[in-house]
């Protein structure tokens, strides 16, 4: 009798395995369906669905992806700054135009005018400079003036 109950006690630990191996796996893809249906139920689109292929996803993910768009721009800004310490090297060129009027009332018979004195400035430069790779610069610069007045004392003769 000691036999039969070992026999019977192996029998089912055995039928207990067997069982619980083939009858988990069922009952754990019946929940997925349960929990994948419900998932669906619950986020389906409102709009229209747009059908897409493996590589209209792909296109769209490299359009939108801003890592991306800003490494596309990588290369100008690269660009744009060598261009600018170039710069440093390249001749700067400055012109100045002036010109000023002034009337002043006179004062005194010695004024050198009879009613008012009137004088005007005319002026106009140009300026080139240049610096070099090996640490120099050269410059050029031309500036002339006219002026003019009304004054009898202080013409030229």
């Amino acid at each position: 009798m000691f036999q039969d109950r070992a026999f019977v006690s192996k029998s089912f630990c055995l039928w207990l395995v067997v069982t619980g191996t083939f009858t988990a796996p069922v009952a754990a893809q019946s929940a997925r369906t349960r929990t994948t249906v419900t998932v669906a139920a619950q986020t389906a689109p409102a709009g229209p669905v747009r059908p897409l292929t493996v590589d209209d996803a792909v296109r769209l993910a490299l359009e939108q992806n801003l890592d991306l768009q800003v490494e596309r721009v990588n290369p100008r800004i690269s660009d744009l700054s060598i261009a600018l310490a170039r710069t440093a090297w390249t001749p700067a060129i400055s012109t100045t135009l002036t010109t000023t009027g002034r009337d002043a009332p006179v004062n005194s018979f010695l004024s050198g005018a009879p009613d008012k004195v009137t004088s005007g400035l005319f002026s106009t430069g140009v300026t080139a400079r240049q610096a070099f790779l090996w640490g120099g610069n050269a410059s050029f610069s031309w500036d002339s003036s006219r002026s003019t007045t009304n004054n009898q004392f202080s013409r030229r003769a």
